[in-house]
């Protein structure tokens, strides 16, 4: 089963992929927020899910997995609280840690209005991502090789394939290393919180929509240096991966 699933979301994944490269001036404005067409690829791994669900157990299936992604009773309220409070934590440390090193930055402003704004899309990409990453994929994968590996795995995958769209975005080199470095270490917090949360598909999808939030909110208009976030990052990660992933 993870087999298929990684097959048929690349395969969704290709068209997207192509688009992005083209050049700008022909899809500008299409999406927003700066987002390559490529970003559209965060809709795929769902769609393979439910595809593949229904497949294999028709309608039934297909809807079961879906209800995982509100399935808010699974879990205790401290993990949502994680979900929505990690990754603002670590972007208010970064932004400390820029200032502490001198960095040049411009002062935080925060906007609740714009947060607002921001949260319905990353909602709606999150979902698409979760729902097959966490909730159809990671079990079987951890099935056979067990939580901490299966979250390795799916973090380098998840990672891999983030650094196409990176580029898209007109990013220099030094920016996409660091940010894809970062972003295997947020899959690992993401399966932590998963596997903390009993299985929970909403927590995982509250967590990547903060951090997306985040990403574009702190300190301002998305301005952070990935490397100094991937630490943090990684640190957490590397806590959080004996602790509740073991």
């Amino acid at each position: 089963m993870p087999a298929a699933f990684f097959t048929c979301v690349v395969a969704l994944w290709i068209p997207l992929w192509i688009l992005g490269a083209r050049p700008q001036s022909e899809l500008r404005n299409l999406l927003p927020f700066n987002l390559p067409i490529s970003a559209l690829t965060a809709l795929c791994p769902g769609v393979a899910a439910v595809a593949l669900a229904f497949r294999a157990g028709n309608g039934r299936a297909a809807r079961r997995l879906i209800s995982r992604a509100w399935d808010y009773r699974r879990a205790a309220n401290r993990w949502y609280a994680a979900a929505l409070l990690v990754m603002p934590g670590i972007m208010l440390l970064s932004y400390a840690a820029m200032r502490a090193l001198g960095r040049s930055l411009p002062e935080a402003n925060l906007s609740f209005t714009d947060a607002t704004l921001l949260i319905v899309p990353f909602v709606i990409g999150a979902f698409g991502e979760e729902l097959g990453w966490q909730g159809y994929a990671f079990d079987p994968l951890a099935g056979r090789l067990g939580v901490r590996l299966a979250a390795v795995v799916l973090a380098l995958f998840w990672a891999s394939w983030h650094a196409i769209p990176f580029v898209e975005t007109g990013h220099d080199a030094d920016w996409v290393v660091g940010q894809t470095i970062a972003t295997a270490g947020l899959r690992v917090i993401i399966v932590w919180l998963y596997v903390g949360a009993g299985g929970s598909v909403l927590a995982p999808i509250v967590f990547h929509a903060m951090t997306n939030v985040s990403d574009f909110m702190f300190p301002v208009n998305g301005y952070y240096d990935p490397f100094v976030t991937g630490i943090l990052v990684l640190l957490l990660a590397a806590v959080a991966l004996p602790l509740r992933c073991g």
